[in-house]
């Protein structure tokens, strides 16, 4: 039987959907994904990234709307600006241990996606990461010095005295109130500030390391820090 063959993006770099699972794997040997190398394909499956490749690229994947999952390997260090942004069926992300830079909206817009872990080695969590990422419940920070990025910290004690200072708006000092607390603080017009987690309407934990969680606080509003609790990771 003759062998099909690969499917191609518009740039011409080949991909593989292997049956039946749909596995989608990339050539072998390649270091970089380029910007937008795979922008609006219609690559369907679970992406298996080569263990060889070092970046991806900014919208590199972006509109992909097919993706299930995605797995990247040790060997990324670098996954650009909304390099997965808008696929809206990805539910499931694999982040390698190596990583240390994810930029701004890099999964902004993921509708499906349901939890994510971060790595250790991630330096810092870009602007709007997660933003509009409706169906995420569960996000894990493993490293207690992940920066948050500069528009959060700067903004924090903003956000913080103008909702203080507002005696209309009501909410509930008991941490384990999520579900009432949440729901106020979508309505916050201060926090569009905040856009890493912006629209995430289903968030209900981030969960830090051990001794780490004043720290995320400070860096947080306080209405999303009700969000945060320990864990051994």
């Amino acid at each position: 039987m003759r062998k099909k063959p690969p499917s191609r993006n518009a740039t011409g770099m080949a991909y593989y959907a292997v049956s039946p699972d749909r596995e989608i794997r990339l050539p072998d040997g390649i270091k970089e994904i380029g910007n937008s190398q795979f922008y609006n394909s219609e690559m369907e499956g679970h992406l298996i990234i080569p263990p060889t490749v070092e970046k991806i690229g900014n919208y590199a994947f972006c509109f992909c709307t097919k993706l299930k999952s995605v797995t990247i390997p040790n060997s990324v260090k670098d996954v650009g600006i909304r390099a997965f942004a808008h696929c809206d069926s990805l539910e499931k992300v694999t982040i390698g241990d190596e990583v240390e830079m994810i930029w701004n909206g890099a999964f902004e817009d993921c509708v499906s996606l349901k939890e994510i872990r971060l790595p250790r080695s991630l330096i810092e969590i870009g602007d709007s990461m997660f933003r509009n990422c409706q169906s995420l419940k569960t996000v894990w920070i493993t490293n207690k010095n992940t920066v948050i990025n500069d528009v959060q910290i700067n903004q924090r004690e903003a956000i913080k005295s103008r909702i203080f200072q507002d005696p209309t708006r009501e909410f509930s000092d008991n941490p384990d109130d999520k579900a009432r607390i949440y729901n106020v603080r979508v309505g916050f017009k201060e926090l569009d500030e905040m856009t890493i987690f912006k629209d995430c309407r289903s968030l209900e934990h981030i969960y830090v390391p051990k001794g780490s969680l004043a720290t995320f606080r400070y860096y947080m509003p306080m209405l999303l820090a009700y969000l945060l609790t320990e864990s051994e990771q």
